[in-house]
C-alpha cells in the first residue's frame, strides 16, 4: 500500500489551511473537525481509512502544538509543512 504522498499532503493542507478566514481563541471544533474531515478525505483509500484517520490526526495535534488558531497555522510554509508530514509516518 502506497501512503498519501508529501506532496500531495502539502497541497491539502494549504487547501485546508485557507478556508478558515475566522480569528478564533484556539482551535475550535470545527476547525478540527473540517482539517480531519478533508485529509482523511483527500486519502483516496490510498490507505486504510484508519491509516489516514492516525496519520491525519497526528499533523493536526502537531500542528495545534505549533500554532495558537487555525489561522495562525495559516503561517505554514510548504517546507514547514513537509516536514510535519514526515515526522507522522
Amino acid at each position: 500500500m502506497k501512503i498519501v504522498t508529501v506532496k500531495g499532503f502539502v497541497l491539502l493542507l494549504l487547501v485546508i489551511l485557507g478556508i478558515s478566514c475566522q480569528e478564533t481563541k484556539g482551535w475550535s471544533e470545527d476547525d478540527k473537525n473540517g482539517f480531519l474531515k478533508g485529509c482523511i478525505g483527500a486519502n483516496n483509500a490510498k490507505v486504510s481509512e484508519e491509516k489516514a484517520t492516525e496519520l491525519c490526526s497526528c499533523v493536526l495535534d502537531k500542528m495545534m502544538e505549533n500554532y495558537p488558531t487555525m489561522i495562525e497555522s495559516q503561517k505554514m510554509g510548504v517546507e514547514d509543512i513537509k516536514a510535519l508530514a514526515e515526522t507522522c509516518k
